[in-house]
C-alpha cells in the first residue's frame, strides 16, 4: 500500500512540476510580445461567492485592427479578501490609456502584465515536496 501511495505522490508531483514549468515559460514569453496602445473600457472587482478577482476589459489596436481583451495577467491568483483585487482595479480606471502586450502570432491574445505570477514558483515547490514525499514513501515501502 505504501508503494501505491508513494507512486501517486511522486507522479502527481512530476506532473505538477511539468505543467507549471510549461505555463511559466509561456507566461515569460509574453515579455517579448509586441506592445500596442489601448484603453480600459471597464474595471471592477468580481466575487464568485468564494473568491475575489479583478475583472478588466480593454480595447487595443494592433496592425490597424481593433481587439478587445480581458486577460490581466497569466495565472492570476484569486483572493479570499477584496483588497488585492481592489488595488489592481484602481491601477486601471475606466478610460485610462494603457500598453497592451499582444501575441504577434495571434493578435486576439493579449495581456496587460506579462510574465505570470509568483504563484508558479509556489506550486512548483509544493510539487517538488510531493515528489520527495513520494520517493521517501516508496523507499519506506520497499524496506
Amino acid at each position: 500500500m505504501l508503494l501505491i501511495i508513494g507512486v501517486v505522490l511522486a507522479v502527481s508531483g512530476i506532473v505538477g512540476v511539468y505543467t507549471c514549468v510549461r505555463a511559466s515559460d509561456r507566461a515569460m514569453s509574453q515579455t517579448a510580445w509586441l506592445k500596442a496602445p489601448g484603453s480600459v473600457i471597464g474595471a471592477e472587482v468580481r466575487y464568485d461567492g468564494e473568491m475575489y478577482y479583478p475583472s478588466i476589459t480593454y480595447e487595443y489596436t494592433y496592425s490597424s485592427a481593433k481587439f478587445t481583451g480581458t486577460k490581466f495577467k497569466s495565472a492570476l491568483l484569486q483572493y479570499n479578501w477584496r483588497g488585492p483585487s481592489e488595488r489592481v482595479v484602481q491601477r486601471f480606471p475606466k478610460g485610462a490609456s494603457i500598453e497592451v502586450y499582444v501575441n504577434p502570432d495571434n493578435p486576439r491574445e493579449a495581456v496587460l502584465e506579462p510574465g505570470g505570477t509568483a504563484g508558479y514558483s509556489f506550486i512548483i515547490v509544493i510539487a517538488c515536496i510531493s515528489i520527495l514525499a513520494g520517493a521517501f514513501t516508496i523507499i519506506k515501502g520497499l524496506w
